[in-house]
């Protein structure tokens, strides 16, 4: 490199071989202690790599690259910019000898950069050797170069031959079209496959005619093309995703109904599981069983309802209102609509169904059949023209048509209907939820005991459960199910006894005031310690001569005993009211009978948020 107008590029080429490899960088060396004048040096100068020489696919070993960052701290040298892309020749593949080269360094000093410090370095197109050929630009002018041997480089740069998928820089002398060599190019300009191309990492030219113009056309016309199709592909693309969603969500929709109750509704299932792992749909034996249930269209319910017209409306329970619905063939039904509000689920509503139609007993109620159709979830029952028992109990202007007869009627088959669930039946049964609503009675009154929701199963050697999510409802729970979660047969034994209690009086439990006590119990209590109990029964009784309503009221204070373990079974009870000669032990103190009741608008337990209403107390957690 003697001067700036005249120049020239000096090429090494490096050597598999260590020993050749240390010269060439000793010769980087001396040329640096030789030359006072600015100078560039190209080629492939450590970067060759024997097959041999590989280590866990790295293409530079360690001590090589640390030999020559040695050189290049000797010598001053720094790395010239790139442009174009960088290429890996071979030879020999297949063999042991092949090698890898890349020729991808350019090393200045600061004082030629200072020369030129416009200076770029381009790969050219390969030639057919085991290098590919670099160009360096010292300013960024049109380049008017003939194709050169030089011996330095050891190729003819511009021999045939081509580089993987890279367009070929030429040079502007040859180039054809919008550049010549007549100044036609301004600026930084350099040809590719023989046309005037701008490079962004040279600077933004145009070349002088019209190819320029249709190019800026063409660009405008693509971008009006690209971005409204993409704009149509962005609106298609959400348009699929919320049909997509809307369409899962009703798939899942029809396939979880489709799991509730099959068309046939034949259920023999592992999806309800208990404390005790017994499953709805098996004895506790194991034995599975299936049963079919007829399924009403939601149009049939509908017209047989009048539209669920406010008029057939018989009531309103915890989880829907209760319609009156007449049927084609005439008979009429119970229609229990599930409100989308309520917290009653899937599972409460096959818990019901499945219980319901299997657990075949006089006085339990009967379902008929069922309507699933998308949100719609309805049960139909027979229809008991007399409706629920707290119509009767609760109503002066109802209760003188229970005569005392019809109350221990209806108080015996309640407990008739509760020892079926508790040991007759193939499943013990827990009901969890016994009130005076939950009694429907029919045309002559007797009793049926109905809203299996809350119904869990128990197994032949479970005593008793415990839970998170407790149910029900005041006035009726158990302490140690109110306060604890635990529940048990023992459970129900507590709420029948505070529904005998309220049968015989007419007074509800939930809400009662006296001027000395605060819930039904606590007033028949006081009533027991002071042997005024036959004062509980209601003013409109004739009071009876025997002593049955005094041995009932001393089954009933029995039955809400504090202590489950002082409590009788039902078996117990039954045997009670039938000998007459079953000696009674005394009972004790009654819970919930002084400082407050489960009847107040509001409770808090620590750890638990409590929902309250008239009819039910919920508290939502895991089971």
């Amino acid at each position: 490199m003697e001067d700036k107008d005249k120049w020239r590029v000096t090429g090494i080429y490096g050597e598999p071989d260590r020993n050749q490899r240390r010269k060439t960088w000793e010769l980087l060396r001396n040329l640096a202690r030789d030359s006072n004048l600015p100078w560039c040096v190209i080629g492939d100068l450590n970067n060759v790599v024997s097959h041999q020489d590989k280590k866990g696919g790295a293409l530079y070993p360690d001590w090589l690259i640390e030999g020559f960052n040695e050189t290049l701290a000797d010598t001053g040298l720094i790395d010239m910019d790139l442009v174009g892309h960088q290429f890996t020749w071979e030879k020999g593949r297949g063999t042991a000898e092949w090698m890898e080269v890349r020729l991808d360094r350019a090393l200045t000093t600061i004082s030629w950069l200072n020369l030129f410090p416009l200076a770029k370095l381009y790969y050219l197109e390969g030639a057919v050797s085991n290098h590919s050929p670099i160009l360096v630009v010292p300013e960024l002018t049109c380049i008017d170069k003939k194709c050169n041997d030089d011996p330095d480089v050891g190729t003819d740069i511009c021999k045939g031959g081509s580089a993987p998928t890279s367009p070929p820089i030429g040079f502007i002398s040859n180039c054809n079209g919008e550049c010549n060599n007549s100044g036609d190019c301004s600026g930084q300009l350099f040809c590719i496959n023989s046309k005037c191309n701008d490079d962004p990492d040279i600077g933004t030219n145009s070349c002088k005619g019209g190819g320029d113009k249709n190019k800026s056309n063409g660009g405008l016309v693509a971008l009006f093309i690209t971005i409204p199709l993409l704009i149509c592909i962005l609106l298609s693309g959400l348009a699929w995703y919320f049909w997509r969603k809307k369409h899962n969500k009703k798939e899942a929709a029809a396939e979880s109904n489709e799991n509730l109750l099959y068309l046939n509704l034949e259920i023999s299932n592992k999806q309800y599981i208990d404390s005790s792992n017994l499953t709805i749909g098996s004895t506790p034996g194991g034995e599975k069983y299936d049963f079919n249930l007829p399924q009403f269209s939601f149009s049939s319910i509908s017209a047989a309802t009048n539209n669920f017209s406010s008029e057939n409306k018989l009531g309103e329970g915890g989880f829907g209102p209760v319609y009156k619905g007449n049927l084609l063939d005439g008979h009429s039904v119970a229609v229990k609509r599930l409100s989308q509000r309520s917290g009653q689920g899937l599972e409460e509503l096959r818990n019901e169904t499945v219980l319901i139609a299997k657990l075949q007993h006089r006085n339990l109620v009967r379902i008929v059949g069922c309507c699933i159709e998308q949100d719609e979830k309805i049960l139909i029952y027979e229809y008991l023209p007399n409706k629920s028992l707290d119509i009767f109990i609760f109503d002066p202007s109802k209760q003188f048509l229970l005569d005392w007869s019809r109350r221990v009627q209806i108080i015996e088959g309640i407990a008739q209907g509760l020892l079926y669930l508790h040991k007759h039946s193939r499943l013990r049964i827990v009901h969890r939820d016994l009130k005076a609503s939950n009694i429907l009675l029919d045309d002559e009154l007797n009793p049926k005991i109905s809203d299996f929701g809350m119904a869990r199963i128990f197994g032949e050697d479970e005593l008793q459960a415990n839970t998170k999510r407790i149910v029900g409802t005041y006035g009726y729970m158990s302490p140690e199910y109110a306060m604890e979660g635990l529940f048990s047969v023992k459970s129900d034994v507590f709420a029948f006894g505070v529904l005998l209690l309220e049968i015989l009086s007419g007074k509800k439990n939930s809400g009662f005031r006296d001027s000395d006590c605060l819930s039904l119990l606590g007033y028949a209590w006081g009533l027991w310690k002071t042997e005024r109990v036959l004062d509980l029964i209601d003013s409109n009784l004739e009071k009876p001569s025997s002593f049955l309503p005094l041995r009932y009221i001393h089954v009933g204070l029995l039955c809400v005993q504090e202590s489950p373990a002082d409590r009788p079974t039902m078996s117990d009870v039954i045997a009670m009211f039938s000998n007459e000669l079953i000696q009674l032990s005394s009972p004790s103190r009654p819970p919930f009978t002084t400082g407050g009741s489960l009847g107040s608008s509001s409770v808090t337990t620590k750890g638990d948020n409590f929902s309250v209403n008239s009819i039910t107390a919920t508290v939502m957690d895991g089971r």
